[in-house]
This record gives C-alpha cells, sequence and structure tokens, in this order.
C-alpha cells in the first residue's frame, strides 16, 4: 500500500486533513528564517489536536543538536534531514527515524542517486525524492524510469515528493513496488478555509484502485 506522508504543514487545517484522509507522517519545517518555517510551541498546539498520526520535524540548515533538541522537546518520531547532511552525523539521531532528502534536479542522474541510497540505506529508514524543486511529474518519468525507480524501491522506503497530478497518478500502476507520496501543505484561504480538491482527487482514485487504504 501507498504510505502518505504531509511535509510542510503549518496550520491545523492541514493537519487534520491530511491525519483524516489517511497519512501516516505529518511534518513541520523547523529551520527558521525560512518561509516554511512553523514555530515550536504552533507545532506543540497542533500535535495536541491530531490523532492516529506520528510527527516528524523537517530541516534545511540547523545541526544535529539543535535536531535533536527540537526532536525531544516535541516529542517527535521522525527527523528529516537535508540532501547535504553530514553523513556521519546521522547516527547522532540514533534516537530517532531518519529520512534523509535529496533534491532531484532536471540534471540529475540516477547512478548518483541510487550509489546515496545504497550507501545510506542502512542509516535511515526513507528518502525523501524531492521533484518539487525543479517542477518535475516523477510519473512523467521523464528523469527516473519505472525500471529505475524500481531498483530503488528494492533498496530502502522511498517517498515521492511533487505537485502530484491526477492526470498522471495512474502511472504509478507501472510500478512493481509501491512508493510512498509526499504532498506539502500551503497556506489558508483564511483561517479554517482551504481546498483540497487536487489532493482529494489523487487520493481518491489511489483508494479506489486499492493501492492506498486510508484506515491502515
Amino acid at each position: 500500500m501507498v504510505l502518505i506522508k504531509a511535509s510542510k504543514v503549518k496550520h491545523l487545517t492541514d493537519a487534520r486533513y491530511f491525519s483524516a484522509r489517511g497519512a501516516a507522517i505529518i511534518g513541520f519545517h523547523l529551520d527558521p528564517d525560512t518561509e516554511e518555517f512553523i514555530r515550536p510551541e504552533a507545532v506543540s498546539a497542533i500535535t495536541e489536536w491530531v490523532d492516529g498520526v506520528e510527527f516528524s520535524g523537517e530541516f534545511g540548515h540547523s545541526e544535529a543538536d539543535q535536531m535533536i533538541h527540537l526532536g525531544e522537546l516535541l516529542n517527535l518520531k521522525y527527523i528529516q534531514i537535508p540532501h547535504f547532511f553530514n553523513r556521519d552525523d546521522i547516527q547522532r539521531l540514533s534516537d530517532f527515524k531518519v529520512i534523509r532528502q535529496l533534491v532531484m534536479q532536471k540534471e540529475s542522474r540516477f547512478e548518483e542517486i541510487r550509489t546515496i541510497i545504497e550507501e545510506e540505506a542502512h542509516q535511515v529508514v526513507a528518502f525523501d525524492l524531492n521533484f518539487a524543486a525543479a517542477g518535475l511529474d516523477p510519473f512523467g518519468f521523464e528523469l527516473i524510469n519505472p525500471d529505475q525507480l524500481n531498483e530503488l524501491l528494492q533498496l530502502q522506503q522511498i517517498f515521492l515528493n511533487a505537485a502530484f497530478r491526477p492526470d498522471s497518478i495512474a502511472n504509478i500502476k507501472k510500478l512493481e513496488l509501491l512508493p510512498g507520496l509526499t504532498f506539502s501543505g500551503t497556506n489558508e484561504e483564511k483561517t479554517g478555509l482551504k481546498s483540497f480538491e487536487n489532493i482529494d482527487l489523487i487520493l481518491d482514485y489511489l483508494e479506489d484502485a486499492e493501492l492506498f487504504d486510508p484506515y491502515v
């Protein structure tokens, strides 16, 4: 079954939506001075209202000490580390489940991606392949073809992170193994009001195709 991860959640509306739709992990970006930053006290308030999911701290430029401090303070289960995080410091995060994000660029080479995953698979519980930064659709298979993605999925849990499109999500059936999907939170139109139409279309398709079970 497809696992769902929510990323960069900044308000209770997103958190409640993704929890209700069966997300396994809800992530909060905890690096200050970034557009996606959410204050730790706001994270604490949100997590008190949301049940049935595990929570992740997402970082970009923070040192391991700060990740550990916030992880313990907020009782996080997961820590998501950035692309260029020092591999030698991953072991310092052993009290958490670690997800390594790898940023995909149009010039990224499959062989380099596979090498990183092979070398770090024993240190982390999953990789988050971020196609969103380059505006790529992973199910368009422009950068990584189905055979290559199947190869990566045999090495470790993989989350695909992108602005997924309802018109290409059916291509997930071309894969022998199922990846997880990461959806990013966005700003509310106004407090408590937001449209989730596009995400609903994708999750409804996956559920109807028996590829995703929100109750597992």
